[in-house]
């Protein structure tokens, strides 16, 4: 993926939880369960998602200056 692209967090939890934090590691949040982000400049991010009281799940990804390929992230956990 690349700067500027939408980037797709998905929910993909086992027993899902009922209320999301998602953290994109550029200093935004969303409460969204599937939510889509924007990043703005090219770097290494960590993205966490917590489920309610069920945990936290984190993913390193890397974005590119520039080109066309839309990222997808599923984040899956069971989830107690």
């Amino acid at each position: 993926a690349y700067t500027n692209d939408e980037v797709e967090f998905n929910d993909a939890s086992l027993n899902g939880p009922t209320s999301w934090l998602w953290d994109f590691g550029d200093g935004s949040t969303s409460y969204d369960r599937n939510p889509v982000h924007t990043y703005v400049a090219p770097g290494t991010y960590t993205a966490e998602m917590w489920g309610g009281a069920s945990g936290m799940i984190k993913v390193e990804f890397d974005l590119g200056p520039s080109g066309d390929e839309n990222l997808v992230l599923d984040f899956t956990k069971p989830m107690r």
